[in-house]
């Protein structure tokens, strides 16, 4: 015996055939990417330098100056005990065997399905990452996430570092650093640079591990 569909029945088909149209050809949801966004984040890569005085190539980096990637455990440099407390792998940033700064750059463009969600200003960044310097100098590394429209004008940034000797209580280490900012409405890609800044010495010992970009919509 056939039987005949309710009006709620025939709702529910309806909305159930949405749901697939929705879910498979149809309207795409509106989603900002997930996981990290940046790529190469610890300098593994690549073998490294097994002494720091290397001008290492850093692919998914545009590197500049001297700025290198550098063994744990190499002569005055963090230890690979230091990287094993912070799961920091092999390698780690360094600013280089000469140069008074020394810069990294990386960019992350955007997908178009992002759009929606940070032109409505509900999108955050979070940055992290393990900075630090050797000994009792001054030498220092910045991270920063600066965030371009699509003409690549700056809209804002958000940034970490830097670790002061002090602050290592006078170690070769790295220590965790991390901010959250407002991802500014107009925002296609953002750019990723890491500053190395020598103030002392004749080594360039700007270090960095373990960097993280991740983009969240609050509840």
């Amino acid at each position: 015996m056939k039987q005949r569909l309710t009006a709620k029945g025939w709702r529910g088909l309806l909305l159930a055939a949405l749901g697939v149209f929705a879910g498979g050809v149809g309207i795409a949801a509106a989603a900002v990417p997930t996981g990290n966004l940046i790529k190469n984040s610890g300098g593994e890569t690549n073998p490294a330098s097994v002494d720091g005085n290397d001008n290492i190539d850093i692919p998914l980096w545009d590197d500049r100056g001297m700025f290198t990637v550098v063994e744990y455990g190499a002569p005055g440099f963090p230890t690979e005990a230091q990287a094993a407390m912070i799961g920091g792998g092999n390698d780690l940033f360094a600013g280089g065997p000469s140069g008074g700064q020394n810069v990294a750059v990386q960019r992350s463009v955007l997908p178009a399905r992002a759009f929606a969600d940070v032109d409505s200003g509900a999108v955050n960044a979070r940055l992290s990452g393990y900075l630090g310097g050797f000994a009792s100098q001054g030498d220092n590394m910045v991270v920063q996430a600066l965030f371009k429209s699509a003409e690549d004008t700056t809209l804002g940034q958000v940034k970490i570092g830097p670790v002061t000797p002090e602050q290592r209580e006078g170690v070769t280490t790295l220590l965790p650093r991390a901010r959250t900012a407002g991802v500014p409405i107009g925002t296609r890609s953002i750019l990723f640079r890491q500053v190395a800044t020598r103030l002392s010495g004749t080594y360039n010992d700007g270090f960095a591990d373990n960097l993280n970009l991740r983009l969240t919509i609050p509840d």
